[in-house]
């Protein structure tokens, strides 16, 4: 599942961040195409606005290639709202479900297959890099501590859960504590483990225009490890 329902503002642009041009393509053609060089996804669901069903559909359908199959779903005003509307249109039969921001273009089928294997065995698991820098807890610029890093990640998608535990988890009534900012933490508070795949630091998520800039930067090395590394896992 490809969640692409924002609206980006911190990009600042006037249309969804991920119609906007990466080297020649649209990042949503970017992330579509990444996800259809691995042999383990065998169908794509995009979770769209519907005002920008139309173009996100074309743009995904020429990414994933005719041997791919895509489904669409309609997304809601929240991350929450959109991954369940996205698992409502997936196939009953999957085992295991991935969930990929569509802003983030460099992810590899080698992570990929780690994280199916790690849901296959574990039943959920997330790609996650440990956090480098000092950290500091502040109030009105104003340190009140540092904060040990240690045991620290930082999350990356996709974010891998076998099928029958992110739909059980996605029907329970929402607790207290605002709404998700992963999808990971849907099974965290429904009491069950997930398990942690190293993450690529090359999996950049596009955010801002200072992203954008860096990813125009990056793609050329990203498309020649593609090269070097022939066929897919």
């Amino acid at each position: 599942m490809v969640v692409a329902a924002g609206a980006g503002r911190r990009m600042g642009a006037r249309e969804n961040k991920v119609f906007l041009d990466l080297c020649g393509q649209p990042i949503l053609a970017r992330t579509i195409a990444a996800l259809a060089r691995s042999r383990r996804i065998h169908e794509i669901v995009l979770v769209t606005r519907a005002e920008d069903r139309e173009e996100a559909r074309r743009i995904a359908a020429a990414a994933a290639g005719p041997s791919l199959p895509l489904r669409l779903a309609e997304g809601g005003a929240e991350r929450g709202a959109s991954v369940r509307s996205g698992v409502a249109a997936a196939p009953l039969d999957a085992d295991i479900l991935l969930v990929h921001d569509a802003a983030r273009p460099f992810v590899s089928a080698r992570l990929i297959g780690a994280l199916i294997d790690a849901a296959e065995r574990h039943g959920a698991a997330i790609p996650a890099l440990p956090v480098a820098d000092t950290l500091k807890r502040a109030r009105a610029g104003v340190i009140l501590e540092t904060v040990s890093r240690e045991e620290l990640f930082s999350a990356q998608t996709p974010q891998a859960f076998r099928a029958e535990l992110l739909r059980d988890a996605l029907a329970r009534p929402a607790p207290a504590g605002g709404a998700p900012t992963d999808d990971a933490l849907l099974l965290e508070r429904a009491g069950r483990e997930v398990h942690i795949v190293p993450g690529d630091p090359a999996n950049l998520k596009i955010t801002t225009p200072q992203d954008l800039a860096l990813a125009r930067a990056l793609l050329p090395a990203f498309d020649a490890e593609l090269g070097a590394a022939g066929a897919s896992p």
